[in-house]
């Protein structure tokens, strides 16, 4: 007989086989061989790695009718991983009785093959299992164990390879994007902020485990929350510019999911108001496996400019038709204070647009009267054209009517929680319905952001202006089309080169109002 120990590299014979004994004496008759098998136990599978001690097959031996000794051949089929991610190999042979046998090797051979020698009982079941370890993370790729049984006491194989369970290998990746949900660039007020909406999707289950935060001015946030449609996850309080929110949230593999981020902030006075809250957001998260990763790419939001109060602003619809002669309201709007505080308006700008249709009319817009609240305020404002001197009479050329609170106490006040109407009303003259003459008022907006807090006169000391001090350099201020106030200074004041530092102009504060036409029918 030809001893068959290729690929052996170690000897472990257990119970009946002993280390000394002599070569047995062949039997006259060849005994009924063992079955060997792939378990059902163990089915293909997929991990993340690094992982240890990891079950990569399972294979199950039914003795035959004679106690045998047989080689043990391992072969591990690689598909684009190199062995030398792989160590710490383990065999491991459990007995019907509950015995075992643990047959080692601390690396797996480049050629991916392993061998020894093992004892295998007649007629009993003998479970055999492979593990193997993976120090390091692989993205890809797959391995497959296959395994043989060779004769001890004869040459040539007694069982072929049987292949084993498939592992692939795959890492877990969350990617996230901005979601369509995050509030546009907006002044807002309030106890709590919606900042940004973020959309998370996987490629494999996993468990969100924290939303991190990072606020561009915490000094104005309390609290940082994080929301899943109506349902609070997580919340942390705000000490830095990023706080991490702890959350518990499984996600299954190709399903989206979207988290909102909300600020509680804190109370806006002074200093504080005016402050971007701006936010960005990124996601940690731990795979099935256990491995901890994070997707640390920044998701931004818009700017969120925070105050006090910040009032809003809508034009009402008005029938459109003019009458010589007959005094007309021509522009309203809807000013209204959130609950939790008062605002105050100095200035808003109405562009004036005329359409003297065929022949040359002389059309004039005379005795303009200003309402606030159902109050007549006409001698509490100046009227002026263009950024420049009071007038009583609107002329074709003017292109802007400036409508600035003057007389004490040199604001309009609109009460927490109240809607205040603003009402312009002139008498129509010069206007000529067989050719339709008319003109258009409507409410103008800012398009930049200053840091000019403080109020100063413009143009015959009528036209509001705004700097960024009380006693501003010879025409240093700034013309706005709105000024207004969240009263967040401690000590309020309304009076130009002596104001308080609260007073803004209108950018963000209203957008895509609709444009007052009245058209002489």
């Amino acid at each position: 007989m030809k001893k068959f120990l290729i690929g052996l590299f170690s000897l472990s014979v257990f119970a009946a086989c002993k280390k000394d004994a002599p070569t047995p004496i062949p039997p006259i008759d060849d005994p009924v061989p063992g079955t060997l098998s792939r378990s059902a136990a163990l089915q293909n599978q997929t991990i993340e790695t690094p992982a240890s001690s990891v079950l990569i097959g399972q294979f199950v031996y039914h003795g035959g009718s004679a106690d045998t000794v047989l080689q043990v051949h391992l072969h591990v089929a690689s598909a684009g991983i190199p062995f030398s991610k792989m160590n710490n190999l383990r065999v491991v042979i459990r007995y019907e009785a509950g015995d075992s046998a643990l047959l080692t090797s601390s690396t797996v051979l480049p050629e991916g093959n392993w061998a020894d020698l093992v004892f295998f009982p007649k007629n009993k079941r003998v479970d055999i299992s492979v593990y193997l370890s993976f120090p390091v993370e692989i993205a890809g790729g797959s391995i497959v164990p296959a395994l043989a049984l060779r004769d001890y006491y004869y040459s040539g194989p007694h069982m072929a390879y049987v292949a084993g369970q498939e592992t692939v290998f795959s890492t877990t990746k969350l990617t996230t994007k901005l979601s369509a949900a995050t509030p546009p660039t907006a002044r807002l007020s309030g106890e709590t902020v919606e900042t940004l909406a973020i959309e998370a999707l996987s490629n494999a289950p996993a468990t969100i485990t924290t939303v991190g935060v990072k606020i561009l001015e915490p000094a104005a946030v309390q609290r940082a929350e994080v929301y899943e449609g109506a349902t609070l996850l997580g919340m942390a309080d705000v000490s830095g510019v990023t706080t991490e929110v702890p959350i518990s949230v499984p996600v299954e593999a190709g399903v989206l999911r979207t988290f909102t981020v909300k600020l509680r902030l804190q109370q806006i006075t002074g200093a504080l108001s005016g402050t971007n809250v701006r936010t960005a957001a990124f996601v940690g998260y731990t795979s099935t496996s256990g491995i901890v990763r994070t997707n640390d790419t920044l998701r931004t939001g818009s700017d969120i400019i925070v105050h006090k109060a910040v009032p809003q602003i809508a034009v009402q619809q008005i029938a459109g038709q003019l009458a010589n002669g007959a005094p007309t309201e021509v522009f309203r709007i809807a000013l209204t204070a959130p609950q939790w505080g008062s605002v105050a308006l100095k200035q808003l700008a109405l562009p004036l647009v005329w359409a003297d249709n065929q022949s040359n009319d002389t059309l004039r817009l005379k005795a303009p009267l200003v309402s606030f609240g159902g109050s007549d305020v006409t001698a509490l404002c100046r009227i002026s054209k263009n950024g420049g001197d009071t007038v009583s009479v609107f002329t074709e050329g003017m292109t802007v009517i400036y409508l600035t609170a003057t007389q004490s106490p040199g604001e309009l006040v609109i009460p927490a929680g109240e809607t205040k109407y603003l009402t312009l009303t002139v008498t129509p003259e010069g206007f000529d319905a067989a050719e339709a003459d008319g003109f258009s008022l409507a409410l103008a907006s800012d398009a930049v952001s200053t840091s000019y807090r403080y109020l100063n006169a413009g143009s015959g000391g009528f036209t509001a202006k705004l700097f960024s001090s009380s006693a501003p350099p010879s025409n240093a201020a700034q013309l706005f089309n709105c000024i207004w106030s969240d009263l967040s200074a401690q000590s309020h004041s309304a009076v130009p080169g002596i104001s308080s530092a609260d007073w803004w102009n209108g950018y963000l504060l209203y957008s895509d109002q609709p444009t007052q036409i009245f058209v002489r029918h």
